[in-house]
């Protein structure tokens, strides 16, 4: 079986929350531009497990596949809130990245993500990538809304049915 599956799960008890406000043990620490409370109090959870081709000379887990690792948890996310046949997209318009410890060859990483700001046209969603508890890097992903297959990229509105649908996807 794969390892490669979405899960819908209330956050661990005990686990810090990669969003939580600035001052304290979260993602921001003293930032004070730390991201707000999540769009409910749930995250999507993905496992993909790290392969061979993924680690550089130093053994570890190459800087770009990181994003890469948050664009298959997104895309199982976006997925899970729209489904295969919508017309609805997302594009990353900015990516923040902090590394706690190197993920390394068959590692399993486990992404937890979660919407934590909605705007008219983009929202924010926070990744915790970790492997059993221990965490090992935590990302914010800001995506703009835009039509599928549609040469000109300009942002759309996020409807409303799409938000409830990352509210479900969510749990």
């Amino acid at each position: 079986p794969s390892r490669c599956r979405p899960e819908l799960l209330p956050w661990p008890k005990g686990r810090r929350k990669p969003w939580s406000p600035a001052g304290s043990a979260g993602l921001g620490g003293d930032n004070t531009t730390a991201p707000r409370a999540p769009y409910g109090d749930a995250v999507f959870r993905y496992e993909i497990p790290v392969r061979y081709a993924e680690c550089d000379s130093q053994g570890v887990v190459f800087n770009a596949h990181y994003l890469a690792y948050c664009d298959h948890a997104m895309d199982e996310l976006l997925r899970a809130a729209v489904g295969d046949d919508s017309d609805f997209e997302l594009m990353v318009k900015a990516a923040n990245l902090t590394w706690h410890s190197a993920l390394s060859y068959r590692d399993v990483a486990v992404l937890e993500c979660a919407v934590t700001r909605w705007g008219t046209t983009s929202m924010d969603v926070t990744f915790t990538g970790s492997v059993g508890t221990e965490p090992r890097f935590d990302a914010v992903l800001t995506y703009v809304a835009v039509t599928r297959g549609e040469a000109n990229t300009a942002p759309r509105v996020i409807p409303d049915e799409v938000r409830a649908g990352f509210d479900r996807a969510q749990g």
